[in-house]
């Protein structure tokens, strides 16, 4: 009988997945831009839906919404105006409607692929208060 050197299929596939699983950690270790972008980006969101619900506690206790953020500190959690995440310098700003009518606030986005991330609250004609994807910084 005749013995066949080679690999059998079972071996083949073992190594090709260990391969796979390897370039994997790899990209994830040469490209951690990325997964911070996201990161940072989910906690811009949550930060928009905590200023969101604050403003929206000063509407139902005072009948209006907030013309500035010294007006709005007080209902946030730390009772101060967030500061983004480090080493990025953006800063959560109040669009530019002060009507007392609609609510509106917007920072800079990494990777949602548009410009902003908005939080905003169209009062009293229905409510629709929901965080946006939008290049444009004023109240819509």
């Amino acid at each position: 009988m005749k013995i066949k050197k080679g690999f059998t299929l079972i071996e083949l596939l073992i190594v090709i997945s260990v391969i796979g699983i390897l370039t994997g950690v790899l990209i994830s270790i040469l490209n951690p831009s990325l997964f911070q972008g996201r990161a940072f980006d989910a906690r811009r969101s949550a930060v928009l839906s905590d200023i969101g619900t604050a403003a929206e506690s000063y509407y139902a206790e005072i009948g209006s919404y907030p013309t500035s953020t010294s007006l709005l500190t007080p209902y946030l959690k730390n009772s101060t105006w967030p500061v983004d995440v480090p080493r990025t310098g953006n800063t959560y700003v109040l669009g530019s409607d002060t009507s007392s009518v609609k609510f509106c606030v917007y920072t800079a986005c990494s990777q949602c692929g548009r410009t902003y991330l908005k939080y905003v609250s169209n009062r009293p004609a229905g409510y629709s208060s929901n965080i946006i994807s939008s290049n444009v910084t004023n109240c819509p």
